[in-house]
């Protein structure tokens, strides 16, 4: 019996303490030039454009937040494996996101870190 218990507490406490680390590290990626290409029901839908610190590094996420109700700070994350070996090139990547808008007028968008700040009025004509 306490053989039986030990071994639960043991499995159990293994299973605790068992950290799994992240082995990407993430990375700002900056928009050095977007497309819009589509407005439908409250969604804008823009490609971004820019160079990553190396080809090891591609796109993870955007991180989307809204400084009043008509303007909206971007930030484009990438992700790179931490023990990877890789040449120091900068490499073109894409990222298509949507932002979510609560009507029709107008809107900045500043995207960081990068050198696209832009200022658009809804409705409007997209690709």
């Amino acid at each position: 019996m306490k053989v039986h218990l030990f071994m639960l507490v043991f499995l159990l406490s293994g299973c605790v303490l068992t950290d799994i680390e992240d082995p990407y590290e993430r990375v700002p990626l900056p928009v050095e030039h977007i497309d819009i290409l589509a407005y439908r029901e409250g969604q804008l839908y823009v490609r971004t454009y820019g160079k990553a610190p190396d080809a090891c590094t591609s796109y993870d996420t955007s991180e989307i937040t809204s400084e009043d109700a008509h303007t909206y700070r971007i930030r484009n994350t990438g992700k790179r494996n931490k023990n990877a070996l890789c040449a120091q090139v900068l490499t073109p990547y894409t990222a298509d996101i949507r932002i979510l808008l609560p009507g029709l007028g107008t809107y900045r968008l500043i995207f960081w870190p990068g050198t696209v700040d832009t200022v658009l009025s809804l409705p409007m004509a997209t690709k």
